[in-house]
């Protein structure tokens, strides 16, 4: 039987169940029972977006054709490889896929990602960061 996911938020003294479902889920399991829990922390959707925001502005300054392929190129580059794919010989990278990182993975993929573009083509990482948050339209990213 496949359990929905539930969500928690940790507290000085242990989880709490984070909304009125997550406390009904919970609500399921004999109190003392032991039950084993894989915990994963929720990327910062305000760095997610900020992140594509960024790669669309830098796109034009490159010769990548989109924030995608330019994402592909900045996870290599960072050597956030998932793989080696064997074609004609020869070992192509895969780049890994975001959506597989830890938040605390994407924080620092994010920052060296930062990195290579300001290194690759001089862009100032700072300004498009407040271009982005002082507009209102990301939420500041808390480090």
């Amino acid at each position: 039987m496949t359990m929905p996911v539930m969500q928690f938020r940790v507290t000085a003294t242990g989880l709490q169940p984070y909304s009125d479902l997550d406390w009904e889920l919970l609500e399921r399991y004999k109190v003392g029972s032991i039950v084993t829990v894989n915990v994963v922390q929720k990327k910062n959707l305000g760095r997610l977006r900020l992140y594509w925001a960024i790669l669309r502005d830098v796109v034009p300054n490159t010769e990548y054709p989109d924030a995608e392929t330019l994402s592909n190129v900045l996870l290599l580059n960072t050597k956030r490889v998932k793989g080696w794919s064997a074609t004609g010989g020869r070992e192509v990278m895969i780049a890994q896929n975001i959506s597989t990182m830890s938040e605390q993975d994407f924080a620092l993929y994010f920052e060296e990602a930062m990195g290579v573009i300001y290194t690759e083509w001089g862009i100032d990482i700072d300004q498009l960061r407040r271009k982005w948050t002082n507009a209102g339209k990301i939420e500041d990213i808390p480090e």
